[in-house]
């Protein structure tokens, strides 16, 4: 249980930081995150970024896409990635005070970065009439 203890305060650290991350687009958005984004080691060595977003508008959404960059101390992006939270097919949406949990793999060690930004891009629906 010890050594599991500075991976557990390093992850509360970093979704600290994460939350104080803008999401892509304005700032009136209508997904944003909904809580903590965690960082995890999986037992295969890749590093995952694991979290949750939430549609906080009256509409339905589609398309919905977490896109994180790994940034180091120039304000060169080392490594991007990004999921697809709703999955490939377009029937699906995320309905108004909906919630959808997503993960990211990357290659780099998160912990080597300077910083790191998440973007949420989605695309509003309109229901037919």
């Amino acid at each position: 249980m010890r050594k599991f203890l500075p991976v557990f305060i390093l992850s509360l650290m970093l979704s600290a930081f994460l939350l104080g991350c803008d999401s892509g687009g304005d700032n009136g958005g209508a997904v944003g995150l909904d809580g903590p984004i965690l960082e995890t080691v999986s037992r295969t060595g890749e590093y995952e970024f694991n979290g949750a977003v939430i549609n906080i508008s009256d509409e339905p959404v589609s398309s919905v896409f977490v896109l994180i960059h790994l940034i180091d101390e120039n304000g060169v992006t080392i490594e991007s990635n990004s999921v697809n939270v709703l999955g490939e097919s377009e029937d699906i949406l995320l309905m108004p005070s909906e919630s959808a949990f997503f993960s990211i793999i990357f290659e780099t060690d998160p912990s080597t970065t300077f910083t790191k930004e998440v973007e949420i891009f989605y695309d509003e629906y309109l229901l037919p009439e």
